[in-house]
């Protein structure tokens, strides 16, 4: 047997489908029990909420049983066929109502399925944006490294915790700026962080600011991290920048 879930649509609009026609038909029993002498401002009023609050097909559900109520109601020995003129008139006049409640019910609620469908995509939309920019923010631009605002996200991470937090800079980068500008001083920087990242495990790697980095590594492994640093001096050393 197949396995329908609690929250399939199809399932959904059954269960308020029986609902509806449980709920209309205790109610025309308790209207016809009471003598209600207008029972149609009632069951019009039903219609309307029914067909707003539990949907088209509820709403028509509701409105063969008003119609099929109100042709026995007014109908002569209610046989549903033969009337009045007077009882004719009101049964003509309570059809129509009866449609035009059902179009203007469904046309407001298309409407609003469709109000909603729209805030609801424009409403995921604004979320993966702000989260885009939330990310853009935490990036450093030239490097590709988390930034000192990433620091300030991530700094609960980290308390209570056994960490190795090392400060790094680049020796007499100034030099490399002056002596042959800054494009090679970001083409220097990019290398040195692209290495951070590749060379360091279990490390958060941040661009603290101009050619200032900090590391934290996440366990306290000093013989692995010290290895790392090793590897890292031996790559930094045969780095060529061309310009």
């Amino acid at each position: 047997m197949a396995f329908i879930p609690k929250n399939d649509p199809n399932r959904i609009k059954v269960n308020r489908v029986v609902f509806t026609f449980l709920l209309m038909c205790g109610l025309i029993v308790f209207l016809h029990i009471l003598s209600i002498p207008a029972p149609e401002a009632v069951l019009l009023t039903a219609l309307v909420l029914v067909c707003g609050v539990l949907g088209y097909q509820s709403g028509i559900v509701c409105a063969v049983l008003e119609v099929m109520y109100f042709l026995h109601y007014y109908s002569d020995g209610h046989d549903f066929i033969s009337f009045t003129s007077e009882n004719l008139l009101k049964v003509i006049v309570i059809l129509v109502c009866v449609a035009v409640n059902i179009a203007f019910i469904k046309e407001l609620r298309e409407n609003w399925e469709f109000t909603r469908k729209k805030l609801t995509g424009a409403n995921r939309n604004l979320r993966q944006y702000n989260q885009v920019l939330r990310e853009e923010t935490m990036v450093d631009e030239l490097t590709g490294m988390y930034n000192r605002a990433a620091l300030r996200l991530h700094y609960p991470r980290y308390t209570k915790k056994n960490l190795i937090v090392t400060f790094v800079d680049l020796d007499d980068f100034k030099k490399i700026n002056d002596i042959y500008g800054h494009k090679v001083g970001d083409k220097a920087l990019q290398e040195v962080s692209r290495a951070l990242q590749v060379y360091f495990k279990n490390t958060n790697c941040y661009r603290y600011g101009g050619d200032e980095f900090l590391l934290i590594r996440t366990d306290d492994n000093w013989q692995n991290y010290e290895m790392e640093i090793l590897r890292l001096r031996a790559h930094i050393a045969t780095i060529v920048i061309a310009d």
